[in-house]
């Protein structure tokens, strides 16, 4: 990780150089998401770049969640985003919860876009203290130690993280270590049916893991339910209707019966 102390100036001045100069990685545009009244200012590459150097509209869609059911951060203390990529949901969420930035820890597996998270966040947070830090993570591999270095998380969130069903295991398993052992922990998933269907290998391995798993009904709910509607339009349009399903958020909670929730569950 990154060392937290550095300051504003510095961090602008590394992570620009590289990755606006393409010596490490694509050019770089300035965008502010507007999510109620919060703006975030976001870098995002403009070409060539890797996944996780976008704005992917799912991550609007859990962003327009989060603010318009707010009381689902009442109580949270320590909150991780997994595939955080240019760290639009954590830095909302780390914005609205009021949790200290200490423990907000947004991740991503891929080192040039972890740079670009760093970058995203001094761009939104100027107090050190306020900021949320930054981490590797890599789904399935080295939890201990990374339990060991951050500990377990009151809350996760991730949107648009799965596209093939081989990335269904590590994630749970991820989430299996890394979610707090209480009733009141929870796991955010804004997620979309591709060409490869894996709703089935989704709830298959969240209840290996010893949770439970609800599709959360967006109707009550306008924004979040004319964002996907958008998005779907966009998607079956360039893919067909026949090959995709609508747009959803899954909710995670541990499964409290017939099972001590202190125990952790080996997949």
């Amino acid at each position: 990780m990154e060392n937290d102390k550095t300051d504003r100036k510095n961090i602008t001045e590394k992570e620009r150089h590289l990755l606006e100069t393409n010596q490490d990685g694509p050019a770089l545009k300035l965008e502010t998401i507007a999510i109620g009244h919060h703006n975030i200012r976001l870098n995002v590459a403009t070409w060539g770049s890797a996944l996780g150097e976008r704005i992917w509209p799912l991550a609007k869609v859990l962003c327009s969640y989060l603010y318009l059911r707010h009381d689902v951060m009442r109580g949270v203390a320590s909150l991780l985003e997994l595939g955080a990529g240019t760290g639009l949901v954590g830095i909302l969420a780390s914005r609205i919860s009021h949790i200290p930035g200490r423990s907000v820890l947004l991740t991503d597996q891929d080192t040039r876009v972890k740079r670009l998270l760093h970058m995203n966040i001094a761009e939104n947070f100027t107090d050190l203290a306020d900021r949320p830090r930054c981490a590797h993570l890599k789904w399935g591999e080295g939890l201990d130690q990374f339990e060991a270095t951050h500990g377990t998380f009151d809350l996760i969130l991730g949107s648009d993280l799965l596209y093939t069903r081989c990335a269904c295991l590590p994630l749970f398993q991820t989430v299996g270590k890394l979610l707090d052992k209480k009733p009141s922990s929870l796991f955010l998933l804004a997620h979309r049916e591709r060409r490869t269907k894996l709703k089935r290998y989704i709830y298959q391995h969240s209840k290996i893991c010893g949770l439970t798993c609800r599709e959360i009904p967006l109707g009550d709910l306008p924004e979040c339910l004319e964002l996907t509607r958008k998005m779907d339009e966009v998607w079956y349009e360039a893919n067909g209707a026949a090959l995709c399903k609508p747009s959803c958020i899954f909710e995670f909670r541990w499964n409290l019966i017939g099972r001590n929730i202190t125990e952790h569950t080996t997949i």
